[in-house]
């Protein structure tokens, strides 16, 4: 085909050209829109350890982690995809209408919670800094859900804590009291043990009951012993932890970076895939134009069998 032929043929057809660039370019914005519309909100953070809350009690060494903030960040991502969170994120955004979930569905809230799981990432960016991500096609409900996420972490994590704290309580004080009735009982037995003893030294009958007794006597003494460096250790431990509980000082999450909306529009992208889009689909029509025309003798005298 001469070229002045083939721009004739384009000539011919390009109102079918304009028509299938403008339909691809269409096509292409509807069906790439969800993937390149899409803003993220980043905050980052970090939990405050014992030591930083309240040095005279915490962060000494050989004392007891009653926080277990060494597991903090695994507890905190947990909390993150938990349902009190996913709740709070439904309610407070409005997420059904936001999403377009029919709540007429039988299972409209599992579809929530899913694409909500999808949408947040959690990652560690050192042992004990993490940043929590959520991807949006609205900028500013992407900044501020992540934000939202944090504040929540914080309220669930003091409100784990707390609840640990009251169950050691319970815990330390049932040791406490069964500590003190066996104190309280080995001193009897060593008072009546010592008073048997007196009484066979008396009557000058020295003899295995003697031996027995100052056995059971040194027996008595070593649990009482053992029992009083218990107790001591658990009376601490139950004002350490009755101190905390009643102060609420607990581990707080610290942001570092709080998320902010991403003012970059990405329509301007969206645009340029849609032009892409129409033009791939208008350079494949004049191709096969140029194709038909060019052998359309050949092909209709392959499919008609004349040789």
């Amino acid at each position: 085909m001469k070229h002045e032929d083939f721009l004739f043929l384009i000539r011919k057809h390009r109102i079918y050209l304009i028509f299938v660039f403008l339909i691809a370019a269409i096509v292409g914005v509807y069906i790439l829109r969800p993937k390149v519309l899409k803003y993220e909100g980043t905050a980052i953070f970090y939990l405050a350890n014992e030591s930083m809350v309240n040095p005279s009690i915490f962060g000494n060494p050989g004392q007891e982690d009653l926080l277990q903030v060494n597991l903090a960040q695994e507890r905190i991502i947990q909390l993150a995809y938990s349902n009190q969170m996913m709740e709070h994120l439904i309610k407070q955004f409005d997420l059904y209408t936001h999403y377009g979930i029919d709540t007429t569905n039988k299972y409209y809230h599992q579809l929530a919670v899913s694409k909500l799981i999808r949408i947040i990432q959690i990652k560690k960016i050192s042992v004990d800094i993490s940043s929590i991500t959520v991807i949006d096609r609205n900028n500013e409900i992407a900044a501020a859900m992540a934000n939202s996420i944090v504040w929540k972490l914080d309220q669930l994590n003091k409100s784990y804590l707390i609840n640990k704290l009251q169950n050691n309580l319970t815990f330390y004080n049932s040791f406490l009291i069964e500590s003190e009735q066996t104190v309280a009982m080995q001193n009897r037995n060593l008072d009546n043990y010592i008073k048997r003893l007196g009484d066979l030294r008396d009557n000058e009958k020295l003899s295995t009951k003697s031996i027995n007794l100052e056995f059971s006597i040194y027996e008595a003494i070593s649990q009482i012993q053992n029992i009083t460096v218990q107790l001591l250790k658990a009376k601490n431990l139950y004002s350490t932890t009755l101190n905390t509980a009643q102060s609420k000082n607990l581990p707080s999450l610290v942001i570092i970076r709080s998320a902010m909306p991403d003012f970059q529009s990405k329509r301007i992208y969206l645009v340029g895939y849609g032009f892409l889009s129409g033009g791939f689909c208008v350079t494949i029509y004049i191709l096969l134009l140029y194709f038909f025309n060019s052998y359309s003798a050949d092909l209709r005298i392959l499919f008609s069998g004349k040789h």
